[in-house]
């Protein structure tokens, strides 16, 4: 998407010198990348100490394929789908 901005012509050097990217294009766009990063982080940082661990929680038992389909008739049809993927193999 074309975007016109204008931006700080010395702060721009200095982003391709720091991020050694070869164009502004691909220095900005990682400034940005890291910048939405850094902020996702810093979210996430202050749940810290805010949620309940559920000791009895079995992780193992939620990961299992037995769970993987609500009703027999989820089943059926994907072990139908699968028998047909088979076929053109």
């Amino acid at each position: 998407m074309a975007t016109n901005l204008s931006l700080d012509p010395d702060l721009l050097e200095r982003t391709l010198q720091v991020s050694g990217e070869k164009t502004k294009k691909a220095a900005v766009t990682k400034a940005l990348k890291e910048f939405v990063a850094r902020h996702e982080q810093k979210r996430v940082a202050k749940l810290f100490g805010k949620l309940q661990w559920d000791a009895d929680y079995d992780y193992k038992k939620d990961r299992s394929r037995k769970n993987c389909f609500r009703d027999s008739a989820d089943r059926n049809s994907a072990s139908a789908s699968l028998s047909i993927f088979q076929a053109y193999r």
